[in-house]
Order: structure tokens, then C-alpha cells, then sequence
């Protein structure tokens, strides 16, 4: 982690914000290639009883099925950032 990083990180925190980051794996499957969307896909799954707001700064369409499927289940406010 860099300063500026672990800076940002606590100021988040300090204003409410909880913060859920894990060490990447390896996936064999995928030539080496860390699986992030699985990673990804899997804590919003298993946080989901804990947050009422989820906020995904992402704009890969992989995670359009689990964010319908969240939305399905329970009336949480789902907020996506997307990036080109």
C-alpha cells in the first residue's frame, strides 16, 4: 500500500465508509491472471446482509447478473461508477 493510498483509505473510513480489500490470487484457470471479478462478485454476495448501499466503481458487464440478482432479492440502493 502507498501513503497516499492508506491515507485515502482511512478518510473513508473516518466518514463511514467500511473498507473490504483482499491479497489477489492466482487463478490457473486463467494463465496466471489474478481473478479480481470473482473476488468481487463473491463479497458482494456475502456482504450483502450487512450494507444498505452498494456502491461498484466499475463499468464491466460481468457483474450486471449479481447486481440484478441483488436488487431481486432485497431493497438495497445499488450505485455504479463506470470508467471507459
Amino acid at each position: 500500500d502507498s501513503a497516499p493510498q492508506t491515507e485515502f483509505f482511512r478518510y473513508l473510513k473516518q466518514i463511514g465508509y467500511r473498507i473490504h480489500d483482499r491479497a489477489l490470487r492466482k487463478d490457473q484457470m486463467s494463465g496466471g491472471r489474478a481473478n479480481l471479478d470473482a473476488m468481487i462478485i463473491d463479497t458482494i454476495v456475502r456482504m450483502e446482509p450487512l450494507y444498505d448501499t452498494l456502491v461498484l466503481a466499475s463499468g464491466d458487464a460481468d457483474f450486471c447478473p449479481v447486481i440484478r440478482k441483488v436488487r431481486a432479492v432485497s431493497p438495497k440502493r445499488v450505485e455504479i461508477a463506470a470508467f471507459k
